[in-house]
This record gives C-alpha cells, sequence and structure tokens, in this order.
C-alpha cells in the first residue's frame, strides 16, 4: 500500500502502478523480417525458435498471472481514445512524399490521465492485442535482445531510478517510483499504447551521471520529509497519551490524598488509644511496683503480729482485686482492638457508601443546578410581576388621592345638606306649630300636606287674606323647589359617595376595620359612662330633695308616692345600665382578646415563616456559593479546553497549509515530469522506428521505398512489399496520426 503523506488522499496516492513505468531493457534492435532470398531457411528457423521461446516464456510467466491480473483488474485503459486508434485508416497517397512520418500520442496525457484510466476497455481486446503481438514476434525470431511477449504478466520487478529528481520538500508518489525485487535482475516492463518503454538496467549505461545525485537528494529530501510527518504523528500520539496519563494521574493523586486524610485520622485515632493503653500499662506497672513492695514488706513482717497477718490478707484481698481488674483491663483492651477493627471496617464501608452518596449528590447538585436555573427564572419573572403589581397600585394610590379628597368635599356637602334639611324642617315644624297644626310625629310631606290644607280651609274661610296666602304659596313653592333640589343633590352626592366608600373599602385592609371597630365601642363606653353619671347625679339630686323634704311634717302621701316611684325608677335605669355597660366592656374585651390573640397566632406564624425563609436563604447562599465555585472551575477547565483546541487547530491548520503546498508543489513537478518524458517518448518512438525499418529493409533514398513502407502494416506489410520488388520502412507505428 502506498504511504499517504496528507491527511486527504491524493491521485497520486490511488492511482497505483503508472503506466509510464517501462522495462529496464530495450532491444538493441527489431525482430528482422524475412528476406525474399531466403524465405525457408529463415521460416524454419523462425518456427523453431518461435517454439522455442513460447514454451519459455509460458512456462516463467504462468506464476505471473495471478498477481498482475490482480493489480491491473482495478484499473482499464481505453487505448481507442488515443488520437489515431486500432482501426484508423491510413490517408491517401498525397501526404506519402514527406521524408518522415510525424508519430503522434496523446496531447496531453496527465490531463485526460482520468479518462484514459476510467476507459470501460474488456481485458478480452487487451488479450488480442496480445496475441497479435505474439504473432508479429514469432514472425520475427531473429531478434538480438530476446525478451517476453506477455508484457503485463512481469510479476519480477527491479528498482530504477528516474531521471528526474523529486522537488525540494516533496514527497514521491509511490505509483511513479521505481520498485526493487530482490529476487530478480530483470526490468518491469509495462504495456502503453502497445509499444515497449525500458530504461537502461545499470547506471554505467546513463549518459548523465550527474543526475543520480539530485535524484538521490530529492529522494532523501521527500524520505526526510514523510518521516517529519510521520515524527510529528507520533508526537502528537504521545502528547495525547502523556494528557491521558497525566489525567490519571490527577485522579489517582486526588484518591491517594483522600487515602492518606483517611489513614492520617486512623492513626490520630489509633496513636489516642495507644497512648490510653501505655497509660494503662504505666498504671499496671506501678500497680506491679507496689506489688512488690508489699510483698517484700510482707515477707519482712511474715513473723509480726496478727495484726500484721489480718493486713496481709487485706493486702493479698487488695492484691487479688487488682490483678482481677489487670484482667478486666486487658480484657477491655482486646474488646476494644476488636471494636477498633470492627469500626475500620465498619468505617471503610461508610466510605464506600459515602463515595456512591458523593456521587449521587453530584448528580443531584447537576440537577440542582438546572432547578435554580429554572428558579432564577420563575423569580425574574416573578420580579417583573411584582414590579408592574407595584406600578399598579402607585397608579391606584395616585387615582385614590383625589378620590378621597373628592369623598370628603362630599360629606362635607352632605353634612351641609342634612343641616339646611333640618333646618327648614324646623322652619316647617315652626310655621305648622304657629298654624296651630299638629307636627308631632309626622314627616316632612305630610307637614306641608297639612299646611296645604290648612291655607285652603283659611281661603275658603278668609278671603281678604288672599295675598298673603299667595305669598306664602310662592314662598311654600319656593321652599318645595329648593328641598326638590337638596334632595336631588343629596341623592347625586349620596351615589358619588357610595361609589368613592366602594372604591375606598376595596383598599382598606383587617386592621382599619379593626381599628373602627374599636373606636366604635369606646364612643359608646363613654356614651355610657356619661348616660351613667347623669344617671347619677339626677339620684343625688333626687337624693338631696328627699333629705330635704324630710324635715317638714306636712308632706302629702301622694308626694311621697312620686318620689318612691321616681326612685324606684331611677335604681331600675341605673341597674340596667351598669348591665348595658357590663356587656358592652364583656363583649370589648372579649372581642380584645380575640383580636390579640389572632395577631397574636399570625406573628408567631410570620416569625416562624421568617425563620425557615432565613434557613432556605442561607442554605441557597452556600449552595449557590458552592456552585460558583464549581462553575468558575468548570469555566477555567473549559477555558484551557480551549485554549488546548485552539493550538490545536492551529497548528493542523499549518500542516494543512504545508501539506497543500507541497502536493502542489509535487504535482506540478510531476506534470512537468510527465510532459518531458512524454517528449522523450514520440522521440524514442521515432528513432526506434527509424532504426528498425533500417535494419529491417535497409537505407533506402528514394521516394517510392518511403511510399511503399508508409502503406503497409507491420512485418506482413514489409514481406509483401519485398514480394512486390518495393522496398521501403518495414515497421509501421500503428497509432500514427498523419498530419
Amino acid at each position: 500500500m502506498p504511504i499517504h503523506t496528507s491527511p486527504f488522499p491524493t491521485t497520486h496516492d490511488t492511482i497505483g502502478a503508472s503506466a509510464l513505468d517501462s522495462s529496464t531493457r530495450i532491444p538493441s534492435s527489431p525482430p528482422s523480417a524475412q528476406s525474399p532470398q531466403s524465405p525457408d531457411k529463415d521460416g524454419g528457423k523462425s518456427e523453431s525458435n518461435g517454439n522455442a521461446e513460447s514454451a519459455q516464456v509460458v512456462a516463467s510467466h504462468e506464476l505471473a498471472i495471478t498477481d498482475l491480473d490482480k493489480r491491473l483488474s482495478q484499473y482499464t485503459v481505453d487505448w481507442n481514445k488515443f488520437a489515431g486508434g486500432a482501426h484508423q485508416d491510413i490517408r491517401d497517397a498525397d501526404d506519402e512524399d514527406d521524408p518522415e512520418p510525424d508519430f503522434g500520442g496523446p496531447e496531453d496525457f496527465t490531463f485526460n490521465i482520468d479518462k484514459y484510466l476510467n476507459g470501460s476497455t474488456p481485458l478480452a481486446g487487451r488479450d488480442n492485442d496480445a496475441d497479435d503481438l505474439d504473432a508479429e514476434e514469432d514472425l520475427l525470431p531473429d531478434s538480438p535482445s530476446p525478451r517476453p511477449r506477455h508484457h503485463h504478466h512481469h510479476h519480477q520487478e527491479e528498482a530504477e531510478e528516474s531521471e528526474f529528481g523529486p522537488p525540494v520538500d516533496m514527497s514521491t508518489p509511490s505509483h511513479l517510483m521505481w520498485r526493487k525485487n530482490a529476487t530478480s535482475g530483470k526490468g518491469e516492463e509495462t504495456r502503453l499504447e502497445d509499444i515497449e518503454e525500458s530504461l537502461p538496467s545499470s547506471p554505467e549505461k546513463d549518459d548523465s551521471p550527474s543526475k543520480h545525485g539530485k535524484e538521490g537528494s530529492g529522494l532523501e529530501e521527500s524520505r526526510t520529509f514523510t518521516t517529519v510527518l510521520r515524527e510529528i504523528e507520533d508526537l502528537h500520539e504521545q502528547r495525547r497519551e502523556r494528557d491521558e496519563k497525566i489525567r490519571e494521574n490527577e485522579k489517582k493523586l486526588s484518591s491517594v490524598t483522600e487515602e492518606i486524610e483517611f489513614l492520617r485520622d486512623e492513626l490520630q485515632r489509633k496513636s489516642s488509644l495507644l497512648l490510653e493503653a501505655n497509660a494503662k500499662v504505666g498504671e499496671q506497672s506501678v500497680l506491679r511496683e507496689q506489688l512488690k513492695l508489699l510483698n517484700e514488706r510482707n515477707e519482712e513482717r511474715a513473723a509480726s503480729d496478727e495484726d500484721n497477718a489480718k493486713e496481709l490478707a487485706t493486702l493479698r484481698r487488695d492484691l487479688e482485686d487488682a490483678q482481677n481488674q489487670l484482667n478486666k483491663r486487658d480484657e477491655a483492651l482486646e474488646e476494644s482492638s476488636a471494636k477498633l477493627r470492627e469500626l475500620t471496617s465498619s468505617t471503610e464501608l461508610q466510605l464506600r457508601q459515602k463515595n456512591t452518596e458523593i456521587e449521587d449528590l453530584k448528580a443531584q447538585l447537576n440537577e440542582r443546578e438546572l432547578e435554580i436555573t429554572d428558579a432564577e427564572e420563575e423569580l425574574a419573572e416573578t420580579q417583573r410581576q411584582y414590579d408592574a403589581l407595584k406600578g399598579r397600585i402607585e397608579s391606584l394610590e395616585t387615582r385614590n388621592s383625589p378620590l378621597e379628597e373628592k369623598n370628603i368635599l362630599l360629606e362635607k356637602e352632605l353634612n351641609s345638606v342634612k343641616l339646611e334639611l333640618e333646618s327648614q324642617k324646623n322652619a316647617m315644624s315652626t310655621m305648622a306649630t304657629e298654624l296651630s297644626v299638629d307636627a308631632e310625629g309626622k314627616e316632612y310631606k305630610d307637614i306641608v300636606s297639612s299646611i296645604r290644607r290648612l291655607f285652603q280651609q283659611r281661603k275658603e274661610s278668609d278671603q281678604g287674606n288672599f295675598t298673603e296666602i299667595e305669598e306664602l304659596k310662592g314662598k311654600l313653592d319656593k321652599a318645595q323647589a329648593s328641598i326638590q333640589q337638596h334632595v336631588a343633590e343629596r341623592q347625586l352626592t349620596q351615589a358619588e359617595w357610595k361609589r368613592s366608600q366602594d372604591l375606598v373599602g376595596e383598599s382598606r385592609s383587617l386592621i382599619t376595620t379593626i381599628e373602627g371597630e374599636n373606636t366604635r365601642l369606646s364612643a359608646r363606653i363613654q356614651e355610657l359612662n356619661s348616660s351613667l353619671t347623669k344617671a347619677r347625679e339626677e339620684v343625688n339630686l333626687i337624693k338631696e330633695q328627699q333629705q330635704q323634704s324630710e324635715p317638714k311634717p306636712q308632706t302629702n302621701v301622694s308626694e311621697q308616692i312620686n318620689l318612691n316611684a321616681l326612685h324606684e325608677s331611677h335604681r331600675v335605669e341605673t341597674q340596667n345600665l351598669r348591665e348595658l355597660h357590663m356587656n358592652a366592656t364583656r363583649d370589648l374585651h372579649t372581642s380584645y382578646n380575640d383580636t390579640i390573640r389572632h395577631l397574636r397566632a399570625m406573628l408567631s406564624a410570620t416569625e416562624k415563616r421568617e425563620t425557615e425563609l432565613h434557613n432556605q436563604l442561607l442554605a441557597a447562599q452556600s449552595s449557590t456559593c458552592i456552585q460558583t465555585n464549581e462553575i468558575s472551575s468548570l469555566k477555567s477547565q473549559i477555558q484551557q479546553l480551549q485554549s488546548t483546541l485552539a493550538l490545536k487547530e492551529e497548528t493542523s491548520a499549518d500542516m494543512d497549509k504545508m501539506i497543500a503546498r507541497s502536493i502542489e508543489k509535487r504535482e506540478r513537478e510531476w506534470e512537468r515530469r510527465m510532459e518531458l518524458l512524454l517528449k522523450e517518448r514520440d522521440k524514442m518512438s521515432k528513432a526506434l522506428m527509424m532504426a528498425w525499418g533500417e535494419k529491417e529493409v535497409g537505407k533506402t533514398s528514394s521516394s517510392a521505398s518511403s511510399r511503399s513502407t508508409k502503406r503497409g502494416d507491420g512485418p506482413v506489410a514489409a514481406t509483401g512489399a519485398s514480394h512486390n520488388e518495393k522496398p521501403g520502412q518495414g515497421y509501421r507505428y500503428k497509432y500514427v496520426v498523419r498530419t
């Protein structure tokens, strides 16, 4: 497979073996045609040599069929697309006077390379062409340099240097490099337009030895460029591996630090336990020393009194108790060590559980972040709604302020209207009293109707006072009109007042109603107190009058009865007033207590809500702080990754530019090489054909011989020309385009 030097495949890397790769051996002369003087001998020799060569070729090339067929089956070359195809007719003899024919070929092979390589010429046609060449070679056995007939069956390839060195800073395409096979010394021969092309197989035959240095340097530079590209790719891979290793090491380092902290905590715990155990061991050593001292003292005092024996017994008991305590302490130490082991195992399990919990918490934290973002959006929406409501409330307040002022003015006007109505009613009542009309318990309309009836009666009775009646009637009509106007104005003011009260009542709260109720009850209490004081004053006055009336002996029984009844009535009235006052105060106290209880409950609920909200606020602030820290760390990581990606993109862009420049240079260089090769091919084909024609027929100076060679087709035509005694050019290029 070819080595790709760019990240995207090019035409040089995917075409495969070039059609310009020719064999390394060129026959020195074409196969000689059969002379007319000795047809039988040469025919026999050609048949024997042809059979021997065909047997050797079949034996040597049976193994090469599969290899080259596999490679050549991928491409189909449509040779009919070349100028001057296989079935092109030869022009008339008008142009046969030319001394030499112009040899054609493709106009621009590199420009039409896709068209030539993507043709649909079947393999059978090529096999037929190969059979034709075999037939021609059988007829020409005396070639001084024998070569195999089936050129596309060669599988033994040999490396050969090109005459054109590669350009600077570019790699030679693999399909155009001369291949080398260690097992064979023969050159690779390819077939292009049914013409064998080859290059010299040994560097000794090269005419320009200075070209090898250039070719070697170009190859070395191309190889160094490919090696540099490979090293860059290796460095990129090493960098990726090192980044992965650094990440793994960071993860391992974090886990190791956590384990170290945990081990430090465990070491501190165990050190504290060891200190306690050492302290206990020290106490045990002190007790043992004391026991030794006691034993020594007991041995010294063994022969002492019974008191000493009793003391020894007590000391033995103390010793046994101390030993028991020591045993208990040992057991406790063993139990504590077992508990420590259990604690270590349990702590390890807890750590594992906590690790899983931490992962769960991280997932929950991500969910909480999403919820917080949603909550922030909702909070912003509620803030906007709150601002809108606040603006509406302010606008309502601005609207209510003139309405309240208007309400106050309307109340004042209503009071003035009420006063005027009362004054008019009083005037009508005084007028009715003056006219001796009963106005007690009657309404304003009844009083007016009774006055009218009185005026009618007086009109009938007294015609002399008609003028006065008319004046009074006019006054009455005016008063009625003014009263109607005042009534209409009152109705309007009442309607406006009601509307304003409705607007104001919607904006008032519960506290204002409670205050109004308290003020009403306080006013009622004041009224009751004032009435109570008045009743007491009246009672005191009655008592004083009674005291003043007691020394008089001549009091009537009726006056005494009246006084007793009056006293009793006053007493009942005062008692009723007291009961009313007590009931009112009790109701006021109950309502006051209920309101205070309700307000206290509301206050406690608000305080609880405040504490809950404060706790939630603290938790939210702590979570937001943690999340901001995590977000900042993630942002820093993102910036680092973006910087690395930017560097990688810049390096890749630079590499792409370098590769594109090298590819452009390489394509230009190979276009130049292809043009030079095509020119050299044309020259070599002309020279070969001329040399072969001279060897076959000999040099001719007449135009008739040249015309006969132009009309002939291959060696068969040459033999025909010799029989007709018209010698000429014996070899004709199959695809010549005459101009």
